[in-house]
């Protein structure tokens, strides 16, 4: 529940501020594989300026490239996070990470919270595992628009949406 939130948060960050209605199914496909039904994307509001939520996500970035995140740095994108440990008991701690991708043009928004054993270091372990979700998601997306013809160049910046929410 709390990663939903946290994502929640996250996606509204990677979107200018603005906060939409979630949703679980993008589209319906009947059994002959025609879409019969897609979900309109809907804005709830400005949650925070446009202003703030970039200067939010100018920090997010600044953490990945120089700061607690490093784990989750790509070649093949610019990821903004923000990483937090919770300590949950003596001697246990939990590993969080929230973040967007590509941070210029955001696709994907991810959350993870991994819960550590007593006595176990896991701190900085949500963000690498973030690195690797997003890697291969952007991996998939880019042979996704390959298969269908697009000619992707270092312009192509229009990807599928996703949200990934981790739960270890």
């Amino acid at each position: 529940e709390g990663n939903v939130v946290f994502n929640y948060n996250t996606v509204t960050i990677a979107n200018g501020g603005v906060a939409m209605t979630p949703y679980v199914v993008d589209h319906i496909l009947a059994p002959s594989g025609v879409v019969t039904s897609t979900t309109t994307p809907r804005a709830l509001g400005q949650a925070v300026s446009a202003s703030t939520a970039q200067q939010v996500g100018e920090a997010m970035i600044g953490v990945v490239t120089e700061g607690t995140g490093q784990a989750a740095r790509l070649p093949e994108a610019y990821v903004a996070g923000k990483t937090g440990t919770a300590s949950v008991g003596p001697d246990t701690m939990d590993s969080l990470f929230i973040g967007f991708a590509p941070a210029d043009n955001p696709t994907m928004a991810i959350s993870i919270c991994v819960e550590g054993d007593a006595g176990e270091d896991i701190e900085g372990l949500a963000a690498g595992l973030a690195g690797e979700v997003i890697s291969q998601s952007i991996l998939e997306q880019l042979a996704q628009l390959l298969s269908n013809g697009v000619e992707v160049t270092s312009a192509t910046k229009q990807l599928p949406q996703a949200i990934l929410v981790a739960d270890w």
